[in-house]
């Protein structure tokens, strides 16, 4: 009776779970990772998008107390399941690392094919903090101007 339960869809903090909440311990800090298919997309429905020629990060304000993130790496795009997982981890520990916003964001990053073929990580983290940056910016003008 008990497994029934924990296995339903719940609605917490806005965030669509099965279970419980997915927090990854490997990082620096906890963070709530994205995983349901609506809440990915509610933040692909916003308009607020950030894109160069490696990624494509959608973002919405959230109610939750948290930053919450998303990874979508197609295998088409990037191949190698270590390739795809190297970015994966790289885009987190970047995420953690670099925003700080005042109000909570939700943030998905879908990985481009050109990011897959970049042999520096360090252009890949320059890209990523510049669109933490164009995120931070507007988290704080929105909350600027609505409170």
């Amino acid at each position: 009776m008990a497994l029934e339960r924990a296995c339903l869809p719940r609605q917490e903090e806005g965030l669509l779970i099965k279970g419980g909440l997915k927090e990854e311990l490997g990082f620096l800090f906890k963070t709530v990772i994205l995983a349901e298919k609506l809440n990915f997309d509610r933040v692909f429905s916003s308009s607020s998008v950030s894109e160069d020629k490696f990624f494509a990060v959608f973002y919405m304000l959230n109610k939750a107390s948290r930053n919450r993130i998303g990874v979508s790496t197609a295998k088409r795009i990037v191949n190698k399941a270590t390739k795809r997982n190297k970015l994966k981890r790289l885009i987190k520990n970047s995420f953690l690392s670099d925003l700080k916003c005042k109000r909570s964001v939700d943030v998905i990053v879908r990985v481009k094919h050109q990011a897959s073929r970049v042999a520096d990580d360090k252009i890949l983290l320059q890209s990523l903090t510049n669109h933490w940056q164009k995120i931070m910016k507007h988290a704080t003008k929105i909350s600027t101007t609505s409170g």
